[in-house]
């Protein structure tokens, strides 16, 4: 049995932010703040998509020698 694992990265458009209540331009700082955010958000997708790789790999290995596996 061959099992495959598909992620899709979602990252929010910087340029397509909402302006503030008056209608003025975002600033730089919050340009910044929304970047960091994607940034971290994009690091923790790619740290989740090795956590399930790893637990993917594992269970692989379990199906195919489930002798050499203790409880």
């Amino acid at each position: 049995m061959m099992y495959f694992c598909q992620f899709k990265t979602v990252v929010p458009n910087v340029d397509s932010a909402r302006p503030t209540a008056k209608d003025q331009p975002l600033t730089m700082a919050h340009i910044q703040g929304r970047e960091a955010d994607i940034r971290v958000m994009s690091e923790l997708n790619h740290a989740l998509e090795n956590k399930v790789s790893s637990v993917l790999h594992n269970l692989r290995q379990h199906n195919a020698y489930p002798a050499n596996h203790s409880p």
